[in-house]
């Protein structure tokens, strides 16, 4: 039976839009003090509206920075600026649909590659990848950042056009030598092409760029585990679980590699910590059901796949493994 390795939140990434800013350390609620008393001094200045509204996006309370946009945008209706980033928030909220209402309005008053780039990503999140590249390209026409190439990376890389990914990714690099996102996507499309030992180099850059990435040790250690090196994938796995205790695909991952060095109760242990941390987990139930199979525990397989055929029907491993389980415990 073959284990189902898990990427989980350490697939394609398209980082943080306050990312940077948070790292400035800024005092948000003294700033939202500033803006609660620019307001109350003249209520009709849609510019501290829309300043607040940014500071509550930052905060993450985007109900907050919402209400504040819908304030600035009914103060001043031809402002770009107060839609695109109203999108943002619609977006974190995953309301694509709304977000790509307002990045509309956003490019009809002010065709920015900002706008084009925003809304390439809701489309992404709704995987239109093909409409999120056109959007991407006219972004980067507009302003090829190294941002804008990672994105339309990820595109190619999800249409599992890795040769063009990889292309969107150096472009990215080249711009941004210090993107550890880049090479951490990169790795990614390398690791779609299986070619592990440059999904390797590409994963270490990034961890060196950036030590505290737990996804980065998470997704090297799928290379290494596609390479057959399971005590170098067990170290990586170590290292993300260390970096990242709640990162239920390391477990899940971990654990196969303890399946592969044939120590099933190793293994089991893992994948059930990946369960108890996410129990939607399909594929964790899955393996865990192989392990026990091989124990000739073939009830609580049974049980396992069951439940990995309830919470995902189209996993057509479960289905076979568990026509397997039944057979065995006759």
């Amino acid at each position: 039976m073959l284990a189902i390795l898990n990427s989980g939140t350490a697939s394609n990434r398209k980082g943080d839009f306050a990312k940077d800013i948070v790292n400035y350390k800024v005092d948000f609620d003294k700033d939202i003090a500033d803006f609660n008393e620019a307001i109350r001094l003249n209520p009709t200045d849609a510019k501290a509206y829309f300043n607040r509204g940014l500071t509550w996006e930052y905060k993450k309370e985007y109900d907050n920075a919402i209400a504040d946009y819908n304030e600035a945008i009914r103060l001043n209706p031809t402002d770009a600026h107060a839609y695109c980033n109203r999108g943002n928030a619609w977006l974190n909220k995953k309301e694509y649909d709304i977000a790509i209402a307002d990045y509309n309005e956003a490019i009809r008053l002010n065709p920015t590659a900002y706008a084009y780039l925003t809304r390439g990503i809701a489309w992404y999140d709704k995987k239109e990848y093909d409409i999120a590249i056109a959007d991407y390209n006219e972004a980067i026409r507009l302003n090829p950042t190294a941002y804008a190439y990672c994105n339309r990376g990820n595109a190619w890389s999800d249409k599992k056009e890795f040769d063009k990914a990889i292309g969107d990714y150096n472009e990215a690099i080249r711009l941004n030598p210090k993107n550890a996102l880049a090479y951490f996507n990169r790795g990614t499309a390398w690791n779609g092409k299986k070619d592990y030992d440059q999904a390797i180099a590409d994963y270490s850059e990034a961890i060196r760029l950036n030590p505290t990435d737990a996804d980065a040790y998470c997704n090297r250690g799928n290379a290494w585990l596609n390479k057959k090196d399971f005590d170098k994938a067990i170290g990586d796995y170590n290292q993300a679980i260390r970096l990242d205790p709640k990162l239920a695909p390391a477990y899940n991952n971990r654990g196969n590699a303890w399946d592969d060095k044939k120590d099933y109760d190793k293994a089991i242990a893992d994948y059930s910590e990946a369960i108890r941390l996410d129990p939607t987990d399909a594929k964790a139930y899955c393996n865990r059901g192989d392990v026990w199979c091989v124990k000739k525990e073939y009830d609580k397989a049974n049980g396992d796949y069951s439940e990995a055929i309830r919470l995902n029907p189209q996993l057509s491993a479960a289905y076979n493994n568990r026509g397997n389980a039944v057979r065995g415990s006759r």
